[in-house]
């Protein structure tokens, strides 16, 4: 059979499009096919890798539109096919349904294309989209086809990555960056300068440097002067890298399914519209750590580089959820495509995600301590409408602060669990005022399914808490218009302090809090 790829790489889009169509293209021809990729122009990088490719366009000619691209390239394999059944992959966001169309009733192809995106318009048989967001999502992704029968191939069952390998991680915390093939590496240089006190004793940086990465000199000579940064230039196959690596830091692009494959706990950066993903799919896979573009602004790198920080001393913690994840990825997806669109779908029929049997809902309601699979949940919960407003500030918790919070904080949190649903999280710290220990409590609600009946058999059961021998009592602190809050509390046995006592003065001048209605219990 005839595979003709047209591709795009370059400045603008990186080479991870030119990556998984080579990977697809060498799997085919091993398998006997007749394969080539057609390209707008060659480039030096090409020495690298073993493919048949073919310009599309002399010199001085470039790409203009969908149409006259169509017409060259139709002009280019007609001749070709030889009454040869031909499948055509796209894989390039200048084209759409305009140039699947033109192709697929000139040459009387199946057109396959492989898309990020959901929203632009389509004229194929099938549509490959690995985004992670679809695991969940087989046959949904119905969004702008034009053919009346069309294969959806979704999530990342279908990711085409490199083959996974196995190798012992190095002596050295090491800490891989990748932002692509045309990343900007400036932001890379700002996380590692606030490591230089660390440079000698806990860490190692590995910085993959793409073709067309912007401000690779001034890395170049940053590294110079530094033992302990490596930057890896005209390396397309990175998974031994990764397999050695401690933790990566970089864009979500096809980096997501190959570190995952490998089991690298991750810190993703959303750096292009099309690596917008859900935080949920990421949490399936066993990564809790998604940015957007945003937080690589200067004034947020320094907290990157605390957070980098802070999993190396949590490594094991983070690392193990990544190991025990629901959703995982494998280097399969190239071979699964390849059956799908042949028509033999029996070898690779199984899902990632295994599906779990029907359990009956239990009533009873169970506390359990929080764990590193709470950290998004417990952010997302306590940023609630609801919430917020019965906060003192009346601001959304900041993600990357909430992150560097959750590794440094004393806070004991616990989560009230009914029929599988977080309904409340509880917690409480211990703080000390005028030598005497307290602890500090609060609540704050995780779903509309929450009632007053829960939230008491929550304040309940803390208030029965074994509790160390020296703590003099409990504090809580009430919004003065909260009415509700007020009434529970007085029913729970909490008993209001006087705000000119000296013990109120002191909470104030300790928690830094406005006038509000304390609250104390033995």
């Amino acid at each position: 059979m005839n595979f003709y790829f047209r591709c795009n790489y370059g400045s603008s889009v990186g080479i991870g499009h030119l990556m998984r169509v080579i990977r697809l293209c060498n799997i085919l021809k091993k398998k006997g096919h007749n394969t080539k990729i057609f390209i707008d122009k060659k480039s030096t990088f090409f020495k690298k890798f073993i493919f048949e490719y073919e310009e599309m366009y002399p010199k001085r000619f470039f790409f203009s539109n969908q149409n006259l691209d169509a017409k060259i390239f139709i002009k280019k394999i007609i001749s070709k096919i030889k009454n040869k059944k031909t499948f055509i992959i796209v894989d390039d966001y200048r084209l759409n349904s305009k140039w699947e169309k033109k192709v697929s009733n000139k040459l009387k192809s199946k057109i396959i294309s492989i898309d990020d995106f959901e929203n632009r318009k389509h004229f194929s048989d099938f549509i490959i989209n690995p985004k992670s967001k679809y695991y969940h999502h087989q046959n949904s992704f119905t969004l702008n086809h034009q053919k009346k029968k069309c294969t959806y191939l979704l999530g990342p069952r279908y990711s085409i990555i490199s083959k996974i390998v196995k190798k012992n991680k190095y002596k050295k915390f090491t800490v891989v960056f990748n932002f692509g093939g045309s990343g900007n590496l400036i932001y890379v240089y700002k996380i590692i300068k606030h490591f230089e006190n660390y440079f000698k004793f806990l860490f190692n940086f590995k910085i993959i440097v793409g073709p067309f990465s912007k401000n690779k000199d001034l890395l170049y000579k940053f590294a110079s002067k530094k033992k302990n940064i490596s930057l890896i230039e005209n390396n397309y196959n990175l998974t031994e890298i990764y397999s050695k690596s401690h933790l990566f830091v970089g864009a979500a692009g096809t980096a997501l399914y190959e570190v995952t494959a490998q089991k690298l706990p991750a810190i993703f950066f959303q750096i292009s519209k099309n690596q917008k993903t859900s935080l949920e799919s990421l949490e399936q896979m066993g990564q809790r750590f998604y940015f957007e573009s945003k937080y690589l602004l200067d004034k947020n790198l320094k907290k990157i580089s605390q957070l980098i920080f802070l999993i190396k001393k949590n490594y094991f913690t983070v690392l193990a959820y990544i190991k025990n994840s629901k959703l995982k990825i494998d280097d399969k997806g190239a071979e699964r495509i390849i059956y799908e669109i042949l028509g033999n779908r029996k070898k690779f029929n199984k899902n990632l995600i295994k599906k779990k049997k029907n359990v009956l809902l239990n009533d009873k309601y169970r506390i359990i301590k929080c764990g590193f699979e709470d950290i998004n949940f417990y952010l997302d919960s306590r940023n609630r409408v609801e919430n917020v407003n019965q906060s003192f500030k009346k601001v959304e918790i900041d993600k990357l602060d909430h992150y560097l919070w959750w590794f440094k904080n004393n806070t004991y949190s616990f989560k009230l669990i009914k029929n599988k649903v977080i309904l409340i999280y509880l917690y409480h710290r211990k703080i000390t005022i005028n030598n005497k220990f307290f602890l500090l409590s609060g609540w704050f609600t995780a779903s509309n399914k929450s009632s007053i009946h829960d939230l008491m058999y929550a304040l309940n059961w803390q208030r029965k808490m074994n509790l160390e021998k020296n703590i003099v009592g409990w504090i809580s602190f009430v919004k003065k218009n909260n009415r509700l809050a007020q009434q529970y509390s007085k029913r729970l046995g909490w008993k209001e302090v006087n705000n000119s006592t000296f013990l109120a003065k002191q909470i104030y001048k300790k928690l830094k809090i406005p006038k509000c209605i304390i609250y104390i219990r033995n």
